[in-house]
């Protein structure tokens, strides 16, 4: 595999709060009003990091517990997750990688920026689905969307 994942670290948050893909910098902002490293050491004790070839953080990504049964689900990227040659390779393993998530929460949901046309297109790819719009949603009351993943088989 072209990356790996592992628990992530505060110095990985340093590392990747100021390289964040502007469309997840205007989401972390719009939705906390934090900046990006305030924003995603929230997260910390949950969150884990795609690590690159390099070795250096790409992407941070965790489940916050809200109950038993539900986690709000999160992830931030670098522009270099999206771009060869990892983008191929994490479109391919996204599913599973949501599939594993659901070990501990059968029912996996957020919200997102509706500007943040990406993220939209991979979590359809990876079998969330919409049930909400808010039109003021966080700190800049901005447009999001609700969305929620279910585990089969439960």
């Amino acid at each position: 595999m072209l990356w790996d994942v592992r628990k992530a670290t505060p110095a990985d948050v340093s590392y990747i709060a100021p390289r964040l893909r502007k469309e997840d910098t205007e989401e972390c902002h719009a939705a906390t009003g934090l900046p990006n490293e305030d924003a995603l050491m929230v997260g910390i004790k949950t969150a884990r990091v795609v690590v690159g070839m390099d070795d250096k953080p790409i992407a941070i990504f965790g489940v916050e517990p809200l109950t038993e049964t539900t986690g709000a689900v999160w992830m931030a990227a670098t522009p270099a997750l999206t771009e060869p040659p990892y983008i191929t390779e994490f479109i391919r393993h996204s599913r599973a990688m949501c599939d594993k998530l659901h070990d501990e929460f059968p029912l996996l949901c957020n919200a997102v920026d509706a500007r943040n046309t990406l993220h939209i297109r991979w979590l359809e790819w990876c079998g969330f689905i919409f049930i909400n719009r808010h039109e003021t949603y966080g700190h800049e009351k901005r447009p999001f969307l609700e969305f929620i993943r279910i585990k089969t088989n439960v």
